[in-house]
């Protein structure tokens, strides 16, 4: 989650946004260095992947959802910490924090 006051400089603050989640979630400090590296040029475009549009409108959704019903606005990272945790239909019902997990685990 990325305020959207931060928006018009998405690509400087996105490394950092990335990198605090994936510390967060208990990848090891090396491979955080090595996605930041991997992030050094970013460039935004159109998917055509029609599932993933759906999945990030049904994010969309719950997040605005999930923030009606509370009597105190959440704060992002309450928010994040709940949408990681969501399944994720067209992948098997896999949450994001497992997909991030199994893709940082070294076996």
């Amino acid at each position: 989650m990325i305020p959207i006051r931060d928006g018009k400089r998405l690509a400087e603050v996105f490394p950092d946004a990335v990198c605090e989640v994936l510390s967060n979630v208990g990848v090891a400090v090396a491979d955080i260095a090595d996605e930041r590296s991997r992030m050094s040029e970013i460039a935004f475009g159109r998917t055509r992947n029609r599932s993933l549009l759906g999945t990030l409108n049904d994010f969309a959704f719950m997040a605005q959802s999930v923030d009606a019903r509370r009597t105190e606005p959440e704060t992002p990272e309450e928010l994040m910490r709940f949408l990681a945790q969501t399944p994720i239909l067209p992948l098997d019902g896999a949450s994001p924090i497992a997909l991030t997990r199994a893709v940082f685990r070294r076996e």
